[in-house]
């Protein structure tokens, strides 16, 4: 199947995958089937790496300055505990370190136990981002929707 939107597409895309892969694990652990059909923590990083890095450069202009605050509100889970006093808390800030993190691979995996709980992810300037399994999962769908609506409301051809 052809891009109408390469942009739109792409996170509508990234959207269906991820969705698709929490199917496949519902179905495993409905039936108590041990055998894995797919890897939970991997396809929300590869969402991630989806949606941020590739949305940050042909879509970045539609990631505005909402404060984090205001989205904070309505859900969403950025895991940072313990923001830098001059940090500008918005979306277009917090998305432009968590692209930089995952781009150049600068991501730690939490596995107490040998059970993945979480990732951490750091850039070069050190900003610190603890997500656990559930809020990677948040923020990925989040950000999907939130890109998918603001490529809407800016681009009414999509």
């Amino acid at each position: 199947m052809e891009y109408k939107s390469f942009e739109r597409d792409f996170v509508h895309r990234t959207l269906a995958n991820l969705r698709l892969i929490e199917t496949s694990l519902s179905d495993r652990n409905s039936e108590g089937a041990d055998e894995v059909k797919a890897f939970e923590v991997t396809q929300l990083i590869n969402s991630l790496l989806g949606l941020v890095v590739m949305p940050h450069g042909l879509m970045g202009r539609r990631i505005d300055e909402t404060p984090l605050e205001v989205l904070e509100a309505g859900g969403w889970k950025f895991g940072v505990k313990n923001w830098p006093s001059n940090y500008l808390r918005t979306l277009g800030r917090y998305v432009r370190h968590l692209r930089n993190s995952i781009a150049h691979m600068r991501i730690r995996i939490e596995a107490p136990k040998g059970v993945i709980t979480g990732i951490s992810l750091s850039d070069r300037s050190g900003f610190p981002v603890m997500l656990d399994v559930d809020d990677l999962r948040i923020l990925a769908e989040r950000l999907a929707l939130y890109l998918l609506e603001r490529d809407q409301s800016t681009d009414p051809v999509n």
